[in-house]
């Protein structure tokens, strides 16, 4: 068997953005280009028991599934953008609007009635090749490059009245940091700033018919990981920063005239920590049902599904890996795209219980390939007792022969280590490296104790670190 290699990542699929309307599911299939400069993502749709491609272009990174039909945009050239109708039985799209500025992406719905569309603009009133002006905190984002001076600003579109409206248009130095759809109103996470942007924005309710904005949370209250609404309350998935700062976990809030009330304690995260490198396009890792909040959180070394009701969390479904995104279907049946133990992203049903893969896009990325199983180790934990970690065996492993060996510490804090496929890790272990990782204190998924290393740094993480190899 041959060894994985660097250049193996360009074969790797990755999935996310998964919708659903019925028996109907789509999502974007994202892949590198081989000459390295960027990535292509499509749609795939799966219907009537068969998975295909859907559209074509390439762009399709984000879009919105309003009944039958998906909404999307694509660049023409350096300047227009196009915003485009496809219906899921259709091989190619209709255009539906002709934007004169790029940029636009079209990132949700609300009430089959309007989408709603994000566009980054740069307020820099000059600009050079020969240098970096840097006058805001924060200037950069991992993946993104220099942000200094962009905001993110947010439209809407009415599919009735084809009219585009821009929200806090007043604002300019206003940039949305995340939207969410309650039923028919539009909850949005922002701020304005011009020189520091604070690290929680407010919390504004909008009514996309009017563009009405009122505000529901001062910025610096919470940093909000959903917002959603069950029978006629809207909860608030949040962290408040009271317990261990700046990277607790989120705890379920109702969201009143008042501000924040607590409705139910929660001592885990509020979506998948686990750490990978083969995962590029954002999931889902919530979804509404039957007036129940289910969302994908990271126990130990793994990610589950919880649901609360209103008043309770619990468990739903567990995997022994990693969860990209969801959508329920029914109370005890849903779409999902994971990554198994050993297993790259793939999409599954999930019906009571019962697992059913659907894809088999990573097929040929892994096919003749040496492939490192996960073995389990235990170490001693500084304040916790005994742990448990992992170790890759180099390729060609021979028992008595010495080989060297590299221990993986992720960035964070508060990320995890799963037992999902991770190329860099194969990669080592294929040039003949023993391979250890392990979660030390600091990690997610063991409550917001374990997680703090607030004034520890490279104390009991770097002393269980060793631990585990020695």
């Amino acid at each position: 068997m041959e060894a994985v290699k660097a250049e193996d990542l360009y074969q790797v699929v990755s999935l996310g953005n998964l919708q659903a309307n019925g028996q109907r599911a789509v999502l974007v299939r994202n892949q590198a280009k081989a000459d390295g400069e960027g990535y292509l993502n499509w749609l795939d749709v799966f219907e009537n028991g068969e998975l295909k491609r859907l559209t074509t272009l390439g762009q399709e990174k984000s879009y919105a599934l309003v009944d039958n039909s998906v909404y999307y945009t694509a660049q023409e050239g350096k300047g227009n953008c196009l915003l485009y109708k496809q219906e899921l039985d259709q091989a190619s799209p209709a255009k539906v609007a002709d934007f004169k500025e790029a940029g636009y992406q079209v990132i949700n719905s609300v009430a089959g009635r309007y989408l709603l569309l994000s566009r980054r603009v740069d307020l820099a009133e000059k600009k050079s090749t020969d240098y970096q002006v840097l006058d805001e905190l924060p200037y950069y984002f991992n993946g993104q490059g220099y942000i200094n001076k962009l905001r993110d600003h947010l439209y809407v579109w009415d599919l009735a009245e084809e009219k585009l409206t821009e929200l806090f248009k007043d604002d300019p130095n206003f940039t949305v940091m995340e939207t969410f759809v309650a039923k028919e109103k539009v909850y949005v996470v922002g701020v304005s700033y011009q020189t520091r942007r604070p690290f929680d924005g407010a919390v504004y309710e909008v009514d996309p018919s009017t563009g009405d904005a009122k505000l529901r949370l001062p910025a610096g209250k919470a940093e909000v990981s959903a917002i959603f609404a069950l029978k006629n309350q809207v909860y608030c998935f949040a962290n408040t920063h009271k317990k261990t700062g700046l990277n607790e976990n989120p705890e379920f809030y109702r969201l009143t005239e008042k501000g924040l009330e607590l409705a139910s304690n929660f001592d885990n995260s509020g979506q998948s920590a686990i750490a990978g490198d083969c995962g590029v396009i954002g999931g889902n890792a919530f979804d509404v049902y039957g007036d129940k909040f289910y969302f994908v959180t990271t126990i130990v070394d793994h990610d589950e599904i919880y649901v609360f009701d209103g008043q309770e969390v619990k468990p739903f479904f567990a995997t022994d890996g990693i969860i990209k995104g969801f959508r329920l279907t029914g109370e005890n049946e849903f779409f999902l795209e994971a990554a198994f133990a050993n297993e790259l992203l793939e999409f599954y049903l999930v019906k009571n219980g019962q697992v059913k893969k659907l894809s088999s896009y990573n097929n040929q990325a892994l096919a003749g390939k040496y492939v490192a199983k996960v073995n389990e180790v235990e170490y001693e934990s500084v304040e916790d007792g005994i742990q448990h970690g992992w170790v890759l065996l180099p390729k060609d492993y021979q028992a008595g022969k010495k080989y060297p060996a590299i221990l993986d510490v992720y960035g964070g804090p508060r990320a995890t280590y799963s037992k999902a496929f991770f190329h860099e890790m194969q990669v080592w272990a294929g040039s003949g490296y023993f391979v250890f990782f392990c979660n030390i204190h600091g990690s997610n998924g063991q409550g917001n104790q374990y997680g703090d290393l607030r004034g520890r740094y490279g104390t009991v993480d770097y002393e269980e670190g060793l631990n585990e190899v020695y």
